[in-house]
């Protein structure tokens, strides 16, 4: 499939694993996330774009290391 973007599950309310995916872009998170977990999106190279919803209290240690994200809340 086309991992160019991702938008995740409606009901997630912690969004853990690592990516490690080179071709994502943009990741919309749903309004349900409450966190980040370290390292969630390290070396996402190519991510230019996530929309971090209000409710996201925590964000890990390198959640975004090695991304040239524009994060916006």
């Amino acid at each position: 499939g086309d991992w160019s973007s991702d938008v995740c599950s409606s009901d997630l309310t912690k969004f853990v694993y690592q990516r490690f995916d080179s071709t994502l872009t943009e990741v919309v998170l749903p309004e349900s996330l409450t966190s980040i977990g370290q390292s969630a999106f390290l070396y996402c190279s190519q991510l230019s774009k996530v929309l971090i919803p209000e409710m996201v209290s925590a964000i890990g240690e390198m959640a975004f290391s090695g991304t040239r994200a524009a994060i916006e809340v």
